[in-house]
């Protein structure tokens, strides 16, 4: 049976299912909805229409606000893990752990992959193994730097079950020097309902007067020259995906390699199957 909030295939009732179990909510989510989060998100919201105010923009931050109500969640992956992917309902893309635990993946040398764990285990104390990790974006491009297919996810299939987070995590630790027996500065998460008030805490500085609608993609996401560079904000997904949680896939035609042509025309193949619309952008 598949469960008909997350599609995944499940023996039993969505009660049962591990990742859509609403008796008790998604702990990341529950995390972004404590009293202390909300309050101190409010602060930084005051505090950004001050900030903007003084500067003659407050409609232009009005208008941004309203924009990122319509924001999705995409994550970026290379053509081998979409291939895999949306090859057939039963397979998954599970998390980093996961896929490192099961030897299906190898974790890089670089100072994401060495120092990712200490951090994820603070900001999920006790299950940082179940959240996957994407962006939010405007336009359907995710962060470029891990990966040229970017998947929009289906957001009846993740609302529930995802928060998001200021910025790259470990990039958000090194800055407020967040360490083992340390807590998380409260005012930096979110819920799907309360997106909109952190994207504009956050980046508020960003916009001036005359700001239009073709800025926001731009201000959103800043594509870096590295993972170091990159600015975005962080989407955390608790449980699993798989093809049934992808309503588009997006790719930058002339990042895709001559090499990808035969797996594309698979994958492409496997999307229309399930209706999933295929775009390519220059």
């Amino acid at each position: 049976m598949e469960c008909s909030n997350c599609h995944n295939f499940i023996p039993q009732h969505v009660r049962n299912c591990p990742t859509c179990n609403e008796d008790v909510g998604f702990p990341n989510v529950r995390a972004a909805q404590t009293k202390e989060e909300r309050d101190a998100l409010d602060i930084r919201i005051r505090d950004a229409y001050v900030s903007v105010d003084v500067r003659g923009c407050k409609r232009e931050l009005d208008d941004f606000g309203t924009a990122i109500e319509d924001s999705k969640v995409v994550l970026a992956l290379n053509i081998g893990v979409l291939s895999a992917l949306v090859a057939n309902d039963k397979l998954q893309y599970i998390s980093f752990y996961y896929q490192r635990d099961s030897g299906a993946r190898i974790p890089e040398d670089n100072e994401f992959d060495l120092g990712r764990e200490s951090v994820d285990s603070l900001l999920f104390t006790h299950y940082h193994r179940k959240i996957n990790f994407a962006a939010l974006t405007i336009d359907n491009v995710g962060v470029e730097y891990y990966g040229d297919y970017h998947i929009t996810l289906r957001e009846e299939t993740i609302r529930k079950r995802t928060s998001f987070f200021e910025e790259n995590s470990l990039i958000f630790c090194l800055k407020h020097k967040v360490i083992a027996g340390t807590k998380f500065p409260n005012g930096y998460k979110a819920t799907w309902e309360t997106r909109s008030k952190l994207a504009q805490a956050k980046l508020s500085s960003k916009i001036e007067p005359g700001t239009t609608p073709s800025d926001y993609p731009g201000i959103l996401i800043k594509q870096g020259q590295t993972g170091k560079d990159d600015e975005f904000i962080e989407a955390h997904i608790y449980g699993q995906l798989n093809r049934r949680t992808i309503e588009q896939v997006t790719t930058r035609s002339k990042s895709r390699r001559s090499a990808d042509r035969v797996i594309l025309k698979r994958v492409r193949k496997n999307l229309a199957e399930i209706g999933v619309i295929f775009s390519e952008i220059s």
